[in-house]
């Protein structure tokens, strides 16, 4: 009468050639787990991005935020005055900066990232109103953020917006 199961030195063999075509998967991943994390990176940096974003083209019909930029007569410096706030690392939950001067108008940001740096207002004015052409102001919005690669380099992501301000 014939057995019918595997013996031990079957279940070897067969566990031995498993581990051998499994090596090479885990050694793919291994050095492919650099470029998942700058993946990550990279679509984090998109969301803290987007978050900003969306939140700046809705300035405009803010309640209060007109009452904002006439004191402050410069949106530069109103964006501006809160990029240590926004790069502030003791942030665990989403939380709203008040802009200086203000009550109830701010942004309300993400913490950061445990690998990321910072994230940051850089405002340009591109046209005055002053000339009588148009009746807003227009500023060029970088949003930037970096943040350090698994390698140790640091990378970058930036976006910008235009915004019209009526004087």
């Amino acid at each position: 009468m014939r057995r019918t199961g595997l013996t031990l030195a079957e279940v070897a063999v067969a566990l031995c050639v498993a581990a051998l075509a499994i090596l090479p998967i885990f050694t793919a991943l291994q050095s492919s787990s650099s470029q998942i994390y700058r993946g990550i990176n990279h679509y984090q940096a998109q969301f803290l991005i987007s978050e900003l974003y969306q939140q700046l083209n809705n300035l405009g019909i803010t309640p209060g935020f007109e009452g904002l930029i006439a004191p402050a007569s410069d949106l530069k410096q109103l964006l501006e005055s809160c990029n240590d706030k926004l790069s502030d690392k003791n942030i665990i939950n989403p939380r709203n900066i008040r802009f200086p001067g203000a009550q109830t108008v701010g942004l309300l940001v993400s913490p950061l990232p445990e690998n990321f740096v910072n994230r940051q207002f850089l405002v340009e004015r591109v046209f005055d109103s002053s000339s009588g052409e148009l009746s807003h102001d227009w500023y060029k919005v970088t949003i930037k953020v970096v943040w350090n690669e698994p390698d140790g380099q640091e990378a970058a992501l930036e976006s910008y917006a235009f915004l019209g301000v009526r004087p």
